[in-house]
């Protein structure tokens, strides 16, 4: 299970339900001061302290609402950035490499691990885009494990820094 209850649900269900729930209560109680209203009068102000504190209740869910929403999408996005700095290093790195075809081979798998990404996929949420990413991931290690042993200490750390 996931750290944060909220983060299985959608924003938009979360949203829907919250104010169901509100606007129910608010009906519910219209509805109960109408029955006792009847009864004997009550004094305005009471009535809009009432429907006030709901309402007050209402922001007050809507602000908590949109504070995870805005720190879910932060969230995703610091992972973005570090993921694409991450691409973009190793696609650099790879120039340590021995030999051209090994360069080229190891720059066209991430060019391939980053195609579901280029096409608006989240490979965490597909899992046929998660098993490509997989296996494009061991075939660039298992390109790079065997020009390793082909290469000089010093350049096998600065490739797998």
């Amino acid at each position: 299970m996931s750290r944060n209850l909220f983060y299985n649900f959608s924003l938009s269900l979360i949203a829907f339900f919250t104010l169901f729930l509100v606007f129910t209560a608010l009906l519910v109680g219209l509805w109960i001061d109408r029955k006792k209203s009847a009864r004997n009068q009550l004094n305005d102000s009471v009535m809009a302290g009432a429907v006030g504190a709901p309402l007050g209740l209402l922001r007050l869910l809507l602000a908590f609402m949109f504070s995870m929403a805005l720190q879910r999408f932060s969230e995703r996005r610091k992972l973005l950035l570090n993921e694409a700095s991450a691409i973009r290093i190793a696609y650099l790195q790879v120039g340590f490499l021995e030999t051209k075809e090994t360069i080229n081979k190891v720059r066209n798998h991430l060019i391939e691990y980053t195609s579901p990404h280029q096409k608006g996929i989240n490979p965490t949420n597909d899992r046929k885009s998660e098993s490509l990413s997989g296996d494009v991931l061991k075939e660039i290690w298992g390109i790079v494990g065997k020009a390793s042993q082909k290469m000089d200490p010093p350049r096998i750390h600065l490739f797998i820094s």
